[in-house]
């Protein structure tokens, strides 16, 4: 005879949660994810005036169009933008809420860390934000996922 587990609406909601959040994890590991960027910023290290080299400030945000594909399926990311940026991706993270990490070689050879996460407007509408941090300069984008529009 089977006893039926009972659970409390808390652990309905986790064990649900979890399940999205593995799910959503699958799909970034074994298909292609196509976003469509409406914004980027920048920063860069600069000299200071005791000739250390710091970072500045973000940008102000200017739109942007570029393509951003996470191919799943070959282990690359690309970034069509004024110039196509490849990243080969050697590991992924371990799963946590909201946020993925990608640890790339780029086309020079460079390693780095990529990183995607998932954001909500105050309205609740869902966009990602991904960041490309190199040893002199960053950007982040701003994010629609294409199946979204």
């Amino acid at each position: 005879m089977m006893k039926c587990l009972k659970m409390s609406k808390k652990h309905k909601y986790f064990l649900i949660f979890g399940i999205i959040t593995t799910l959503f994890q699958l799909q970034l590991n074994s298909q292609v994810l196509k976003f469509k960027a409406f914004s980027l910023s920048t920063k860069v290290k600069e000299l200071d005036d005791n000739l250390d080299l710091i970072w500045q400030d973000w940008d102000d945000w200017r739109d942007n169009s570029s393509l951003i594909i996470i191919d799943g399926k070959k282990d690359r990311i690309k970034i069509f933008a004024n110039k196509t940026l490849v990243f080969d991706i050697v590991k992924y993270n371990e799963e946590v809420q909201d946020e993925f990490y990608f640890y790339c070689v780029d086309d020079e050879g460079n390693e780095l860390k990529l990183e995607l996460y998932k954001k909500r407007t105050k309205e609740g509408k869902v966009y990602f934000q991904f960041y490309i941090r190199k040893e002199d300069i960053q950007a982040v984008y701003n994010l629609k996922l294409l199946e979204d529009e």
